[in-house]
């Protein structure tokens, strides 16, 4: 079952950026993204990493190439608290690639 939900979110994600990529313009456009990629276990405040983001990473390399010249990787991240624990927010600006 972990298996199948692991296969069913790749297509949904990968479904997802196809349908970004459709709709952005490839001359000029760009896409805002933000995503929580670590979060804390609450009660010992280790960081770990939400287990889906490389999936959702590797999908969206395959459409988009990320900018940090408009935003700074120095930029792009935020910590954030709401409910129990702490989320490393990232932030990035997508362009689409030319496929």
């Amino acid at each position: 079952m972990k298996h199948l939900r692991s296969d069913l979110f790749h297509i949904q994600v990968e479904g997802h950026a196809k349908e970004l990529h459709r709709l952005v313009s490839k001359k000029d456009g760009k896409v805002y993204f933000t995503v929580e990629f670590f979060r804390t276990v609450p009660d010992s405040g280790d960081y770990f990493i939400v287990h889906e983001i490389p999936v959702a990473m590797s999908a969206l390399g395959e459409f988009f190439h990320f900018d940090f010249k408009e935003t700074p990787p120095s930029e792009t991240n935020l910590l954030a608290g709401p409910g129990e624990g702490v989320s490393l927010v990232h932030s990035y600006v997508l362009l689409p690639k030319d496929i």
